[in-house]
């Protein structure tokens, strides 16, 4: 015989610590009655509050006697939220839906075995897997104000102001003739002789108009 691995104490410490830290995620339930059997897993007991799914557990069963099974699930009212009937060896499934707002508070698996003189129901308290979705995280937003704007005024420069310059005109000068009083009698009189001069001379010409009228006209005319 080949030598087996020695098991310390301490081995078998450790190993019932983690079959108590970690034990299997998988539980079934089952409920019998009249001898029949019917079993479950209740990882598959999906609620479906506020999925607007619906879902299908399955249920093993067995039912060697000449009756039938009702295999159902309840509230705590007694309303059945699913139901099956079935007969022999095999599987069903119940329907679980969120559209029909069952209260869902206080469920139970029932088995109802019916023989043929018999009848005995039995049932067991479950619960129902949530998988109502998580809520999205509220998202804090804070607006950070805008700095004031800077606002730079740049003062444009006045134009020149326009001189316009008109020129008086000087006066006119003043001419102050200052002359000789005896040269002035001399012109006078020079003008005087002249006007004399201009009266003989118009009266020449009338005498010798008169001449010429005369017929036969005298030479020269």
């Amino acid at each position: 015989m080949k030598n087996l691995p020695k098991v310390t104490p301490l081995a078998i410490i450790g190993l019932l610590i983690a079959g108590s830290i970690y034990p299997s995620s998988a539980q079934a339930g089952q409920l019998s009655a009249l001898g029949s059997t019917v079993s479950w897993e209740e990882s598959d007991l999906y609620s479906p509050l506020g999925t607007s799914k619906c879902f299908h557990p399955v249920f093993q069963y067995s039912n060697p006697t000449n009756g039938f099974l009702i295999v159902s699930i309840q509230n705590k009212f007694g309303v059945q939220l699913g139901s099956s009937i079935a007969d022999g060896s095999g599987q069903t499934t119940l329907q679980l839906c969120d559209e029909f707002k069952f209260d869902y508070s206080g469920m139970k698996v029932v088995l109802d075995a019916k023989g043929p003189n018999s009848e005995s129901i039995v049932s067991t308290p479950i619960t129902l897997v949530s998988l109502s979705p998580t809520p999205a995280p509220t998202v804090t937003v804070t607006a950070t104000p805008l700095p004031a704007p800077t606002v730079t005024v740049t003062a444009a420069p006045l134009p020149a102001p326009t001189v316009t310059v008109t020129a008086a005109p000087l006066p006119a000068p003043t001419v102050t003739a200052y002359a000789d009083a005896g040269l002035l009698a001399k012109y006078n009189d020079a003008i005087s002789q002249l006007a004399s001069y201009k009266n003989l001379y118009k009266s020449a010409i009338s005498k010798f108009r008169a001449v010429c009228t005369n017929k036969p006209k005298p030479k020269g005319c």
